[in-house]
């Protein structure tokens, strides 16, 4: 499986799916709130919000 930015930049910006720049920005706000959000609450949903999202993309691709 490849990153969000890695299909982006392989498609060409003008042939991205909407699920490409959605996984682009949950992976995006899950880095951001890792380092800069790393011990406050707010990091914490949205680091656990963007790893269940990860999680969740994951075996839905691997199961198709």
């Amino acid at each position: 499986m490849r990153s969000g930015g890695v299909e982006i930049y392989d498609k060409g910006v003008e042939n991205a799916t909407v699920r490409d720049w959605a996984d682009l920005g949950v992976n995006t706000a899950g880095v951001v709130a890792a380092v800069f959000f790393a011990s406050n609450p707010v990091g914490w949903v949205v680091g656990a919000v963007a790893l269940g999202y990860s999680i969740g993309t994951t075996i839905y691709d691997a199961s198709n």
